[in-house]
């Protein structure tokens, strides 16, 4: 028994590493992004409710698949002392990454089962909306470009806070529509619209959190703080 264990030790150290670090950014990354496909086409209104059911089936699995690989990397531990600090800041920094995919889904799931409420909303509240998840989506983008260092730290932050096209939030505008009305029904189909919304400040937190963990990550201590991301191709 102790021989099996020190040989797969061996063979996971030196001859197949599990790759998790490559393997969860690759996967996070092209589940993302599928997620925004769906999210462009449910907010132009051009898909079918039930086409969408069947992908959010299968990105539920992925996203979990996605959780679990997780758990199998924080478990793992460095047999270098100096190492584990480094260690423990890219498992946090990767915990923040899944839980921004997580929200992006969920986010997903609302919109695709309030999109018969959406299309009843005035125009401009709708295209405020899109205006709004552009912005997430392109805001994630940047995240997803900043883990293989290809942007600097800090460019998304300047990104967001330099896109302004109401003078009002969101929150406010929704408010300002909600007040005019009059009808049951209507106020009804608002009030179903308010868990996007409330759904899409949770993805913008979760993106905002994980991005200011990139931004220390990559700016302090960058001799330590490394992350090996290879060229991968597979998803889960």
């Amino acid at each position: 028994m102790m021989i099996g264990v020190l040989v797969s030790l061996l063979v996971n150290l030196v001859f197949i590493p599990p790759r998790y670090e490559t393997k969860m950014y690759h996967n996070c990354f092209n589940i993302a992004n599928d997620i925004f496909k769906w999210m462009r086409l449910e907010l132009n209104s051009v898909t079918e409710s039930q086409n969408v059911k069947k992908d959010l089936e299968q990105l539920q699995k992925r996203v979990t698949k996605l959780e679990t690989m997780y758990s199998w990397y924080k478990e793992e531990r460095n047999l270098f002392k100096k190492q584990r600090f480094g260690d423990h800041r890219r498992k946090v920094l990767f915990k923040h990454l899944i839980a921004s995919t997580r929200q992006a889904y969920n986010l997903l799931k609302r919109i695709n089962r309030y999109e018969n409420d959406y299309k009843h909303l005035p125009d401009d509240l709708k295209y405020h909306i899109r205006i709004e998840m552009d912005e997430m989506m392109a805001y994630h983008e940047q995240v997803f470009m900043k883990f293989t260092e290809k942007i600097k730290p800090e460019t998304s932050n300047l990104y967001v806070e330099g896109s302004h096209y109401y003078e009002m939030s969101l929150m406010e505008h929704f408010l300002k529509e909600y007040s005019q009305l009059t009808d049951g029904e209507d106020k009804l189909r608002f009030e179903n619209i308010l868990e996007i919304i409330t759904s899409l400040h949770e993805y913008s937190r979760s993106v905002d959190r994980v991005d200011r963990l990139a931004n220390s990550f990559f700016s302090y201590h960058t001799e330590k703080n490394k992350i090996d991301i290879q060229d991968e191709t597979l998803d889960i």
